[in-house]
């Protein structure tokens, strides 16, 4: 009987789904502030313009030449360095995933980046990369969810979204990685049920 007690009591001191979500989106605030707060320190801030880019073997007047694919100077994931080949000048492309993305059709792991002009005059790309942290919640019930039948495999993209970086030198160009904390509430049930 005991046991019984001490159950209940726990369960009534538990809080509530909607508090831990609560303070699960205050704490991602805050460590996104952080690392906004963190990347800023790399230099002044740019807002480069942006373009599609064409991928070879594209011609036209978007068409652009791969001067580094990830796996090189930093580059990960999607992430690539083009160059436009009338100027010679470098463009950040990504799709904005680390992680590539699950059967679901859905990233993995999204990340944002940042661009700045250092003290010496080269461009530095901060990638924001948030690394997860499970809160785990248990519901009296809920719905089992699934995303049904797996995305179909996503065909190479002919264009990219590039930001131009205002060089032609890779070694004016510098990739930093930041990583941050981001909460992530999952619920499990003690009742789980299947919508019909």
């Amino acid at each position: 009987m005991r046991w019984l007690a001490c159950a209940a009591i726990a369960a009534a001191c538990a809080p509530s789904l909607d508090r831990v979500r609560a303070d699960a989106a205050a704490a991602n605030r805050r460590a996104l502030t952080g690392a906004n707060a963190d990347a800023a320190r790399a230099g002044i801030e740019l807002a480069p313009a942006t373009f599609d880019a064409a991928l070879p073997p594209a011609s036209g007047p978007d068409a652009v030449t791969i001067a580094a694919r990830a796996g090189a100077h930093g580059l990960i994931a999607a992430e690539q360095l083009v160059a436009r080949p009338e100027t010679g000048e470098l463009a950040f492309a990504s799709d904005g995933c680390a992680v590539a993305l699950d059967v679901c059709g859905a990233c993995a792991r999204p990340v944002s980046y940042r661009y700045f002009r250092a003290g010496d005059g080269h461009v530095v790309i901060v990638r924001l990369v948030p690394d997860y942290q499970i809160r785990q919640v248990e519901a009296a019930q809920c719905t089992i969810g699934e995303c049904g039948i797996p995305a179909p495999p996503v065909p190479p993209p002919t264009t990219v979204h590039a930001h131009r970086l205002g060089t032609s030198s890779l070694a004016a160009v510098e990739l930093r990685e930041l990583r941050y904390t981001q909460v992530v509430v999952v619920t499990t049930c003690k009742h789980p049920f299947a919508v019909p």
